[in-house]
């Protein structure tokens, strides 16, 4: 949702904060895309289309739903081929609460704090140059990639420097690009913007190709793109788990055993479903339904986490539990988390 509106929000500078080649060139985007009027109209966005996401011989392409209301409520949807084991993504956020569908999970649960300021900063483009703290610098005329642009620089107050690219011919805004330091050095990120179509009095990019160096590529193209549309506030809201059945529980509870041998220890206590695995500490879980939940557990450093889903299963003769965990780490140069396996 944030590259949706970089051009609405992030091309509207103070001149106190920009020298005035940079303004002028600032100004000129502001125009070939609609004017400030037209671009500060935009308030919430619909968006579906296509994602396609191409590191060496890994290719993927899946759909997605993008739902913005405002810089702070958003919604983002695509489906995952993990049946049974989960069957869509869902990052949102409702304003006040960030939460996810993630790490192949069956429901949603809510998204870690150092997860939601780390996606924040990956996109600064909400914010006037003001409020950012951001001097912007004119450089003069430079090349990105083969086509003729004028560079400015961004540096923030804070520490860090951006590079931004304006194409010559018509003035639009073309690439972003930043370094960012992470624990195993610096990372280089560059976004592009193409296909600018009309919408009403608007130039929008429907096509944004994201580049994590060296050959991580992802592509989104907007199929469709409602704005200002009708919304359902409700899609922004974090679904209400069940509340968990102690009945259910005193059935449920006991000693099961995997195939490998490891025992499995389900408790029941006031505050909910317990679940033991081996000698591991105990963790409560989270209700889906009566016979399926999910529980998700950090390491010490909080970067590391397993997410499980436990399902409970009755037969004639007895019963069982099928545990499925996945291991992930938090990636900073993607914003997101990376799955490890489990």
């Amino acid at each position: 949702m944030k590259w949706l509106l970089f051009a609405a929000v992030y091309l509207l500078p103070d001149p106190a904060w920009a020298d005035t080649d940079a303004q002028q060139v600032i100004n000129r985007a502001i125009e070939a895309q609609g004017g400030s009027q037209a671009l500060r109209s935009i308030v919430s966005q619909r968006q579906t289309g296509t994602l396609t996401i191409t590191k060496g011989d890994f290719f993927r392409e899946s759909p997605f739903l993008i739902i913005a209301d405002g810089p702070t409520r958003s919604y983002y949807e695509s489906p995952v081929n993990a049946a049974p084991f989960a069957d869509r993504l869902i990052f949102a956020s409702d304003g006040e609460t960030s939460w996810t569908q993630n790490d192949g999970a069956l429901a949603p649960y809510r998204m870690p704090d150092e997860e939601v300021s780390t996606y924040d900063e990956e996109w600064p483009f909400f914010f006037t140059l003001e409020e950012r703290k951001v001097h912007v610098k004119f450089v003069g005329q430079e090349t990105a990639g083969e086509v003729p642009c004028t560079r400015l620089d961004y540096t923030f107050d804070e520490g860090g420097e951006e590079q931004v690219y304006f194409r010559q011919d018509n003035g639009l805004l073309y690439r972003h690009r930043k370094t960012i330091a992470t624990s195993i050095g610096d990372a280089v990120r560059e976004e592009t913007w193409l296909d600018y179509r009309s919408k009403g009095d608007l130039l929008l990019a429907h096509t944004t190709e994201v580049l994590f160096l060296p050959d991580e590529l992802h592509v989104r193209k907007i199929e469709t793109w409602d704005i200002n549309p009708d919304l359902d506030n409700d899609v922004f809201t974090m679904p209400v788990p069940p509340i968990f059945d102690e009945t259910v529980g005193q059935i449920l509870k006991g000693e099961y055993r995997t195939a490998d041998g490891m025992k499995i220890t389900v408790s029941v206590t006031n505050t909910g479903l317990r679940l033991r695995l081996g000698d591991e500490p105990e963790v409560l879980v989270t209700p889906v339904t009566h016979t399926f939940y999910l529980y998700r557990r950090f390491a010490n450093d909080k970067a590391r986490s397993r997410m499980a889903n436990v399902y409970f299963e009755h037969f004639p003769s007895g019963r069982a539990v099928r545990v499925r965990i996945v291991n992930s780490s938090w990636d900073p140069i993607l914003g997101r988390r990376v799955n490890e396996g489990g």
